[in-house]
């Protein structure tokens, strides 16, 4: 699986897409904008630091991501959390079960 983020976009473009191939994780998705998301687990919508998608609300403060499944948190290019661990490489992101893509503008 990949999730690949594509495409030239703004600095604030980069905080949806880091929520949504190192948070959401979905099989693969679309980046809109600097707040809404297309995935394969549903539509990612964003209002400042509050995400909302697939019935659940996940809230960002800095590099830590609160989800319902515990914390997440972003040292570095890893994003590190209770359900293991994403390492973002350029424009797509690897955990272990191989890698993602996300397409972005």
């Amino acid at each position: 699986m990949a999730l690949l983020v594509a495409g030239v976009r703004a600095d604030e473009d980069k905080d949806m897409v880091n929520f949504v191939g190192g948070v959401f994780r979905p099989t693969w998705g679309v980046v809109l904008d600097a707040d809404t998301a297309v995935t394969s687990r549903g539509i990612v919508t964003r209002d400042r630091d509050v995400y909302t998608g697939s019935g659940k609300v996940y809230s960002q403060d800095r590099d830590v991501y609160a989800t319902s499944d515990g914390a997440v948190s972003k040292p570095g290019d890893t994003f590190v959390g209770r359900n293991g661990s994403v390492y973002s490489a350029g424009e797509a992101f690897f955990d272990s079960s191989g890698s993602r893509f996300i397409v972005s503008p």
